[in-house]
């Protein structure tokens, strides 16, 4: 249940939603992680100059590199080191449009605008800047009650939530206008308000234990003094821009992808 608890509050955090059964969310939620595309070279003078992007190979190496990936005869790589593969990339053969870094300069405003919206917790701005088609496989209802409980919650409560961008994509056409592909690294800190949740030293083990195996143990650090555990974790987004309208939001990762041939138009599944 204490588990359970938490996973909870990191799928709300992370805005990973998707149509299956409440314990089916909560058991694949935890494990979502990101992929990437390839990387567009930034011109100096732009306004997202400051973003610090990785190529395919950069990201590709340093996922591999890193130890908690690496593979021995008794343990097991956590689920993110699988995450990065060239089938994760927009083909190299798809061309940016013609003025992509103007695009991405305005993208990046709307990103920060979303962000804003996540690290308040703000349902209605995150439903807003959200792809609205999402919500013909979810309910749009039970996505609001998801963020409510943590709001609420008096098992929980949420410290501090940082976002930073570490990736953002060429800006792709489609047949009713335009997308691309975002990174994005989330900082959460949780506070433990109810004394009774991991006040013993072996479910503080036993819960650093299952969150190692998600994000790796150099990601997450539990202070059992101050109640608090901290988690940081990437994330993919897709934006999309129809074609007279803002841009909107959606996760990419395995749970929405699943989700994707029902709502996304054809010329973004091709493409993705």
């Amino acid at each position: 249940m204490k588990v359970t608890l938490l996973s909870i509050s990191l799928i709300i955090l992370t805005g990973c939603f998707n149509s299956q059964t409440p314990k089916e969310k909560i058991i694949k939620k935890t494990e979502q992680n990101i992929s990437v595309e390839k990387n567009q070279t930034i011109q100096k003078n732009s306004k997202v100059e400051n973003v610090r992007t990785y190529t395919r190979e950069e990201i590709l190496k340093r996922r591999g590199e890193s130890s908690m990936c690496k593979t021995s005869l008794i343990t097991t790589p956590p689920s993110y080191c699988n995450v990065y593969t060239e089938s994760d990339f927009v083909s190299e053969d798809v061309e940016p449009i013609e003025n992509n870094i103007a695009e991405q300069s305005g993208l990046k405003d709307y990103i920060d605008e979303y962000f804003q919206q996540l690290q308040t917790l703000n349902v209605d701005g995150i439903i807003n800047m959200t792809y609205p088609k999402l919500f013909k496989p979810i309910n749009e209802n039970l996505f609001r009650q998801y963020i409510n409980t943590i709001v609420s919650s008096p098992q929980l409560s949420v410290e501090s939530f940082n976002t930073k961008i570490i990736y953002l994509g060429d800006v792709y056409p489609y047949e009713n206008g335009e997308f691309a592909q975002i990174i994005y690294q989330s900082d959460i800190t949780l506070n433990f308000l109810n004394p009774e949740l991991y006040s013993d030293e072996l479910s503080v083990r036993v819960l650093n234990n299952v969150l190692a195996g998600k994000y790796g143990q150099e990601n997450i650090a539990i202070n059992p003094a101050q109640r608090t555990i901290n988690i940081k974790k990437e994330e993919k987004l897709l934006a999309i821009k129809e074609r007279g309208e803002e841009w909107k939001f959606i996760g990419d990762n395995p749970s929405y992808r699943q989700l994707y041939p029902t709502i996304l138009p054809a010329g973004i599944l091709s493409q993705i």
